[in-house]
C-alpha cells in the first residue's frame, strides 16, 4: 500500500504530533508499505530526503515562533499538489488541520484519494497559549471549532488518540464521519525500565535519590507554573530533586519562578535530549508528574508508564484514561498544585506504592498501546476507505 502521511509539523519540529509520525511512518515502513510525508522544511526551500525506508517530501517554510525547532509552511499548495501527484498514494493521511494538511484535503478530494485525518489538537489547546485575548479567544474557540467541524467533515473517516477526544469531537462538535479512537502507540523497547542511565546523570549533574519528572513542551497550555509551585511544598515533607525536560515559550519564565520560590537549587532544566539520551532520562526518575489539563492523550505520559514510573497527573482531558487513579499514580484537581504535592510526597514516601505502580504502568502500555497494535489498528483504517 503506497500510504501518504501529511502534517504541518514533523521533526525537527518537537512536539507530540512530530513524535508520533516519526514513529508510525517508520513502523508502517517496515511492514512492507511505502510511505511518504509532507511536511515543513527547515527554511524557505522545499525538497526532499529519506529517512531509512520513508520519504520525506519537505515544503518551503519559516520559523515564526522563539523556538529552537518549529517550522511552518504558509504557502504550500503548489507544492502539495505536484507531491500528490507524483507519489500517487492508495490513502492520505492527513494529521493537522492547518496550512500543508488543508492543501492536502482539497487535492486529494479532487484527485478521489481516500482521506484518512487524524485530530491531534483541539482549539482549546491553541488558545491557551493567548489568553492575553481576554473574553475574545471565545469568539476565536468558536471560529476554529467550526473550521475543525467543517475540516473532519470532508475527510472518509477520522480518528482520535483517546476515546476522550472522540467524545469531544462526537458529542459536541457533530463529526458526521466514520470515527475511532486509536492511540498514538509507543515503541516499548526503547521505553522500558533499568536501562543504565548514569552517563546521563553525571553529565546533566542530577543528584541520587528521588527525582521527580516532566518531560515535553514548556509552553503556557502545559500550565508549568503550578507543576513549579509544588516544589517548595513537597520540599517541606521530602527530600527531592526536580527535572523539567524540553523546550519552550515559558521555560526562562519558569526559571523565574524556581528563582522566586527559592527552589532553583533544586530544579534541573535539561533543554532538548538527543535522541539516543531521551529514553534514559525517564530512568533517572523515581515519578513522572504533569500538571497539563489540555491533553488528548500525552505521548511523554506513555513513555514514562512504559518505563516503569508512577505518574501524578491533573484529573483533566483525557490523562484519567492513563493515569488509574491508586492503581498506577494518583489524580489532582486542576490548578491544584497542593494537592499535586500531595500526591507527589504521597508516592515517593512509599517504596511499595512506587514499585507497584511503575509495575502496573508498564503493564497497562503492554496491553493497550503498543506500536505495533497502533500500526495495525491504522492498516485496518486504511484498508477500510480503499473500501
Amino acid at each position: 500500500m503506497r500510504i501518504l502521511m501529511v502534517t504541518d509539523s514533523y521533526k525537527p519540529n518537537v512536539d507530540g504530533v512530530s513524535v508520533f509520525l516519526d514513529r508510525l511512518t517508520k513502523q508502517l515502513a517496515s511492514k512492507g508499505h511505502e510511505v511518504g510525508v509532507v511536511a515543513p522544511s527547515f527554511d524557505h526551500r522545499s525538497f526532499t530526503e529519506v529517512d531509512g525506508d520513508v520519504v520525506i517530501f519537505r515544503q518551503g517554510a519559516i520559523k515564526p515562533l522563539k523556538t529552537k525547532a518549529w517550522f511552518f509552511s504558509p504557502f504550500p499548495y503548489v507544492g502539495v499538489y505536484f507531491t500528490i501527484k507524483k507519489f500517487s498514494p492508495d490513502v492520505v493521511h492527513i494529521n493537522l488541520p492547518f496550512s500543508v494538511g488543508l492543501s492536502a484535503l482539497r487535492v486529494a478530494r479532487r484527485q478521489k484519494i481516500p482521506v484518512v485525518a487524524t485530530c491531534h489538537t483541539v482549539p482549546g489547546n491553541i488558545s491557551a497559549n493567548f489568553k492575553f485575548m481576554g473574553p475574545t479567544i471565545n469568539t476565536v474557540n468558536a471560529f476554529l471549532w467550526q473550521y475543525f467541524r467543517w475540516f473532519y467533515n470532508q475527510s472518509d473517516f477520522v480518528t482520535a488518540p483517546t476515546p476522550t477526544a472522540v467524545k469531544m469531537l462526537n458529542v459536541k462538535n457533530c463529526i458526521t464521519r466514520p470515527i475511532k479512537a486509536i492511540s498514538n502507540g509507543l515503541d516499548t523497547e526503547s521505553f522500558r525500565p533499568g536501562q543504565d542511565g548514569r552517563r546521563l546523570r553525571q553529565k546533566l549533574k542530577v543528584p541520587k535519590g528521588l527525582v521527580v519528572l516532566y518531560t515535553g513542551r514548556l509552553d503556557k497550555e502545559k500550565e508549568l507554573e503550578i507543576w513549579v509551585r509544588a516544589i517548595p511544598l513537597v520540599l517541606k515533607e521530602i527530600k527531592a530533586h526536580f527535572v523539567i525536560a524540553g523546550e519552550g515559550t515559558e521555560k526562562n519564565n519558569l526559571k523565574k519562578l524556581t528563582k522566586k520560590l527559592g527552589v532553583s537549587k533544586n530544579v534541573t532544566f535539561t533543554g532538548f535530549l538527543k535522541d539516543e539520551e531521551f529514553p534514559l532520562i525517564y530512568n533517572l526518575a523515581s515519578v513522572f508528574a504533569i500538571s497539563s489539563p489540555v491533553e488528548l492523550q500525552s505521548i511523554v505520559v506513555l513513555e514514562a508508564m512504559a518505563s516503569g514510573l508512577p505518574v501524578v497527573g491533573v484529573k483533566a482531558g483525557a490523562l484519567p484514561e492513563l493515569i488509574k487513579n491508586e492503581e498506577n499514580g494518583f489524580l489532582f484537581p486542576p490548578n491544584d498544585f497542593s494537592k499535586m504535592a500531595e500526591a507527589i510526597v504521597r508516592v515517593l514516601k512509599d517504596k511499595r506504592l512506587l514499585a507497584r505502580f511503575g509495575k502496573r504502568s508498564r503493564e497497562i502500555v503492554l496491553r493497550e498501546h503498543s506500536l505495533e497494535v497502533t500500526a495495525n489498528k491504522y492498516l485496518e483504517v486504511y484498508q477500510e476507505v480503499l473500501k
